[in-house]
């Protein structure tokens, strides 16, 4: 509610101006995130104890039904998945440049990339390899390494709307929360600041983190077997981003 009210009063100060476009759609979802920051201190103390409450929850018989929506179980994962692009591609259709501080990086460092050995030799040394595979993919495709750069954050927006869907469902098993969801994970801080600041590989660890939390679940509820893409993920996670690789430690402890 307090995310929509910030939306409506945001919305009179829009103008329509294509130069302005991208500025305003940074400030309306900085400002969307915000809306319930005065509550983090009560919820990051209430996580903190959430484990206590746990077992009572077995009492609780909550068994909700989404009848009306699951005819549309679908639509929200799809609406997900285009916004995604659209959001992240939007400013490029009123600028030239690239956005983002550490786009410039990626441009250059891809331009040294020649073939697949020099790819595989950055992986001793470079942590941001993984998602320059995926840039260097785009290229092999047929893309120049300018689209390359710019065409990259679609991607982590479509992997991370893809690993928030996965996440949700296999907790709940319902596809139109999961794909609500994914829906509200477009228009996070961390899409805004991954596209604004550049900060890729951050945002790329982030959802193969997700996915890793993902079937360790699965690895719990229903096969152990998925503890193996778990593990994968979760070391490509680490691998990609260092300082991300200290958060997962902390979550799994």
């Amino acid at each position: 509610f307090l995310s929509s009210l910030f939306l409506i009063l945001h919305l009179k100060n829009i103008y329509f101006l294509p130069v302005e476009l991208e500025g305003k759609i940074a400030t309306l979802t900085i400002q969307i995130f915000y809306a319930l920051y005065p509550l983090n201190a009560f919820l990051l103390l209430s996580l903190t104890v959430l484990w206590i409450y746990a077992p009572l929850t077995s009492f609780l018989k909550l068994n909700v039904e989404f009848n009306f929506f699951n005819r549309f179980k679908s639509l929200p994962l799809i609406a997900s998945l285009i916004l995604s692009v659209a959001l992240i591609e939007l400013p490029y259709l009123t600028k030239v440049v690239f956005i983002g501080v550490d786009a410039q990086w990626y441009f250059k460092t891809l331009n040294q990339i020649t073939n697949i050995k020099t790819l595989l030799s950055m992986f001793t040394y470079e942590p941001r390899s993984f998602y320059l595979t995926i840039l260097w993919f785009i290229t092999f495709l047929g893309f120049s390494k300018e689209a390359a750069v710019k065409i990259g954050p679609a991607i982590l927006s479509i992997i991370h709307t893809i690993a928030v869907f996965a996440f949700i469902y296999a907790v709940t098993k319902n596809e139109f929360l999961s794909g609500l969801s994914s829906l509200f994970a477009i228009f996070s801080f961390q899409a805004t600041v991954g596209m604004y600041a550049g900060i890729y590989a951050n945002w790329f660890s982030l959802s193969t983190a997700i996915l890793s939390l993902t079937f360790l679940i699965k690895a719990v509820k229903e096969n152990f077997k998925f503890i193996i893409p778990s593990i994968c993920l979760l070391l490509i996670s680490n691998i990609s981003h260092p300082w991300f690789a200290a958060i997962n430690f902390l979550i799994l402890i």
